[in-house]
């Protein structure tokens, strides 16, 4: 069941900054901003203004607060001779490819995504050029004084819309471009934050942390991660090197951090490898637990060419979204710090490695108040509750109904450790549940 509400810790939404310890985001007025993300990478190319409204509520109650969204679109056919073009016949261009040519008409419509988003709380991270819509001879046509241009022309339109965060790429970096955008929007004013979607190909490299440090890339400002971290919930990674878990706790203990997140995975329907709902929370409980800031920015080919948002509105891993975000901002998640070095979650917690289905990913505070523990399938685990302080609650939390399911008779004494095993199986018929361990109760 969806809740009804949304919990809103904004009001009128500011301009995201960086938190004091580089691990989280916040607004202007220093309250935490736990990102929940989906990705309509084409709204701009399937969406009329007048149905926009609609999308962004229905988004809204879903727990989404954050839409990565291409200015231009993302096309699966893509990289053709069609230029982008918005539902209403509106070019982004006058003159084909020529970036020097922008049609304001079309901008119309991105001012329209921004504007309702905002009236849904909800940020735009917007890439200006998908190098997955664009021809690499067509990025090449244009001249870096053009790309500046366009940057320039972004920043002054946008710089004082509080509700935008930029991303640039898309799976690939072309410099020669992108950077010219970049200090084009920086040039006029414009001081939102900023970060990347890159894989070099190399998992162990698909971060902005490498592009920021290795690429000299200095105004990076937050870690968004593209690893090839694509999960299927039944027969074990997609590919070699697939394990959300294993590349977020690589991203948490980079030196000189920034709020990290995981920028792309593995999208419901119809991705060739589809991801199950149990992916999706996966995803969602390893990035959040595993130090980052919020969870994935979490998507679907349904969204794609044909945008078929009335099938893909209420897939099972989209539903549940909403019952991540209440259990971590009904919290103060913001003091949770991950379990790696197993002094909380002592036993059962599996193996953290590449391509791991077992891991469980934990985390605690050290004001010894709350800790977690996501279990991805049936298994029996050993916390020390000499961790906290003072009696701890113990309760499962069903992360597919938002629901909890009493342990025994709490509270539990703060002394030894105890063993705690998943209570069979969760609304959905799967096997993953949320261990909850709390001093001060937080109600449902």
């Amino acid at each position: 069941m969806i809740c009804a509400t949304v919990l809103n810790a904004f009001g009128a939404l500011s301009p995201l900054r960086v938190s004091s310890d580089n691990r989280h985001l916040e607004d202007a007025q220093g309250r935490p901003f736990f990102l929940v993300g989906e990705a309509p990478q084409n709204l701009p190319l399937y969406l009329a203004i007048p149905e926009m409204d609609g999308y962004m509520a229905d988004c809204e109650v879903k727990g989404f607060n954050l839409l990565w969204i291409c200015i231009d679109g993302q096309r699966s056919v893509s990289k053709t001779t069609i230029p982008p073009i918005d539902r209403n016949n509106n070019l982004m261009m006058t003159n084909g490819w020529d970036i020097g040519t922008l049609n304001d008409t079309y901008f119309v419509t991105i001012d329209a995504v921004v504007n309702a988003a905002d009236r849904h709380n909800i940020y735009c991270m917007f890439t200006p050029l998908s190098e997955c819509e664009w021809m690499p001879t067509n990025i090449m046509h244009n001249t870096s004084n053009h790309w500046y241009a366009y940057g320039r022309f972004l920043g002054d339109r946008y710089k004082d819309k509080a509700n935008i965060v930029w991303q640039f790429g898309n799976d690939t970096m072309n410099t020669d471009a992108q950077h010219p955008i970049v200090q084009g929007i920086k040039d006029a004013g414009d001081q939102h934050l900023m970060t990347v979607n890159w894989t070099a190909g190399d998992s162990t490299n698909g971060s902005s942390w490498i592009r920021k440090h290795y690429h000299g890339e200095s105004w990076i400002d937050l870690n968004a991660w593209y690893q090839n971290a694509r999960i299927t919930g039944t027969g074990g990674p997609r590919a070699a090197n697939g394990a959300p878990c294993y590349w977020q706790k690589i991203e948490y203990e980079r030196p000189d951090p920034m709020p990290t997140f995981q920028t792309e995975a593995q999208y419901q329907k119809p991705d060739p490898a589809d991801a199950t709902d149990l992916s999706c929370r996966m995803e969602d409980y390893y990035v959040a637990l595993g130090g980052g800031c919020g969870g994935q920015v979490y998507g679907s080919g349904m969204l794609a060419d044909k945008f078929d948002y009335k099938t893909y509105k209420n897939s099972g891993g989209r539903l549940q979204t909403i019952h991540f975000k209440t259990l971590f901002t009904s919290r103060d998640w913001t003091t949770l710090i991950p379990d790696y070095s197993h002094t909380f979650i002592t036993a059962g917690y599996g193996h953290l490695t590449t391509n791991t289905m077992d891991y469980v990913g934990a985390a605690i505070n050290n004001a010894g108040t709350l800790g977690m523990a996501y279990c991805p399938k049936e298994t029996t685990i050993m916390a020390d509750l000499a961790r906290f302080s003072g009696s701890v609650t113990a309760r499962w939390y069903d992360p597919t109904d938002g629901t909890y399911k009493g342990i025994g008779q709490t509270p539990l004494p703060n002394t030894g450790r105890v063993s705690f095993t998943t209570p069979g199986k969760n609304g959905e018929g799967d096997s993953d549940w949320v261990l909850v361990l709390e001093t001060r109760v937080t109600q449902p």
